[in-house]
């Protein structure tokens, strides 16, 4: 027993010196204010008008990224679920390498192929005598969309797809014998099964899309600033 618990002061000593410690003092520094309970600071956030913006747009753009995201997503679950194809798990694992990759670099990339002197601009102007490229979407949304969608569909079709083929086929091959076709059978009984996990997989898009940094800060410019941005301006 004493050696056992010798073994724990280890981590024990480590989460208090570096979480609860640093965590403690940065909330002390935020309290630290003479208005009730402390919250002056936030008082004061809340009431300025350019961090009202930045934290409406912050909500605003995961929300939409999120609702691509799954957009994308589910289709791809779809494939992964319910069919059967040479290099499936090979392709699966694939698909998730973006997820894996720092959005600095999933940043960089979309610059390389759709920036000012990306690969698609560059064969566009080659193949047309273009006098400007004419694939404009650098700080602009469209582009932090599809930054965050690239970034965050792996999510949708890894969880989805799992709870998609562990589902029962006998409550659509029911619903088929009562008459119900293709589209009425996903409506009314598929898309009810897969809620939670669709639920699950767009919780989890909307998080990296709301906490997303790299990817605004290169991609969107300070036009497009997220909270995280802001933090670290």
């Amino acid at each position: 027993m004493t050696i056992r618990r010798l073994l724990i002061l280890g981590p024990l000593f480590y989460l208090v010196v570096f979480f609860l410690y640093p965590l403690t003092a940065i909330l002390a520094r935020s309290l630290n204010s003479d208005s009730f309970m402390g919250l002056g600071p936030f008082s004061a956030l809340l009431t300025d008008s350019y961090y009202l913006e930045r934290i409406w747009f912050t909500i605003w753009q995961a929300t939409v990224s999120t609702l691509l995201t799954v957009a994308i997503g589910l289709p791809m679950a779809y494939l992964f679920a319910k069919h059967q194809f040479p290099g499936k798990t090979v392709l699966k694992a694939v698909s998730t390498i973006p997820f894996i990759m720092p959005t600095i670099v999933v940043a960089m990339g979309f610059l390389a192929l759709v920036g000012p002197q990306g690969i698609v601009n560059s064969v566009l102007v080659g193949s047309f005598n273009l006098d400007a490229p004419p694939v404009r979407v650098t700080n602009t949304l469209v582009i932090i969309f599809m930054a965050h969608a690239f970034y965050n569909y792996s999510i949708v079709v890894r969880i989805v797809s799992t709870y998609w083929a562990n589902l029962s086929p006998r409550l659509e091959e029911s619903a088929a014998m009562l008459g119900a076709g293709r589209f009425e059978t996903f409506v009314h009984v598929t898309l009810p099964l897969l809620l939670p996990a669709i639920v699950s997989s767009a919780v989890l898009a909307f998080a990296f899309a709301f906490t997303s940094f790299g990817a605004v800060l290169i991609l969107g410019g300070p036009e497009f600033a997220t909270l995280e941005v802001v933090t670290y301006e």
